[in-house]
């Protein structure tokens, strides 16, 4: 694992936490800016790098957040997920795959994502007086905000560099060899309607930088999220 490119972008991360919001915004790019081209360097030289399976999520089910934030980690952080189902443990494991600088990065985008969705949708709902029935409508705005705020850095990094990220097709076998028989990583039934809710998560979404929210995990440990009713 390239350790250096991993610390590089947590000491950014931290630095995203900072006041001063021209600079938080900075480090929050320049932190993805260094690992778009951290693959794109990989890509160049031909490495394969070594696949690892993180197990991020363990529940009795997905929360309403969850597919929405695998979305995002898995067309801009170059990981795959997975969930396999323990029906004799009531339980579903939701697995990332992929290369270990990238597993990590992503691990730590996904735990931020994870308590940042929910976070902002009840901060908006008790200023608007909203009903929690358009929380899906949020999650969609807030998904398409941030996701085209990636879309915009990795072009304009790829546009620098001369060259795009090439689809990794190693990944899905990958998939099969670490995690045997597996789910996808989920599919989302889009709201009809673009409602209010929608169009403040989009605005949210576009402006939402990730920056460090949690310590560095133990290694080994998995992520349990208490199931709610």
């Amino acid at each position: 694992m390239n350790q250096s490119i991993v610390d590089k972008i947590r000491k950014l991360l931290a630095l995203a936490t900072s006041s001063n919001e021209h600079e938080a915004r900075l480090a929050a790019e320049k932190a993805n800016e260094l690992l778009i081209r951290h693959n794109l360097k990989m890509q160049d030289l031909g490495e394969e790098g070594d696949y690892a399976k993180d197990p991020v999520l363990v529940a009795g089910r997905l929360k309403p957040q969850t597919d929405w934030i695998v979305s995002i980690l898995q067309q801009h952080f170059f990981v795959v997920a997975a969930s396999s189902r323990q029906y004799y443990r009531h339980q579903t494991i939701l697995y990332l795959v992929g290369k270990k600088t990238n597993l990590e990065i992503a691990h730590y985008v996904y735990v931020f994502l994870d308590r940042t969705f929910p976070g902002l949708w009840q901060q908006w709902k008790a200023e608007q007086g909203r009903r929690a029935g358009l929380r899906k409508n949020y999650y969609h705005g807030l998904h398409n905000g941030l996701n085209y705020q990636l879309d915009q850095r990795r072009a304009a990094v790829e546009a620098e560099a001369g060259i795009v990220v090439a689809e990794d097709h190693n990944l899905a076998a990958a998939v099969r060899k670490l995690c045997g028989k597996t789910n996808g990583g989920g599919t989302r039934r889009l709201p009809r309607r673009r409602t209010r809710a929608f169009f403040a998560g989009l605005l949210d979404g576009e402006q939402l930088q990730i920056r460090q929210g949690v310590a560095r995990r133990k290694e080994g440990a998995v992520l349990q999220i208490e199931e709610k009713a």
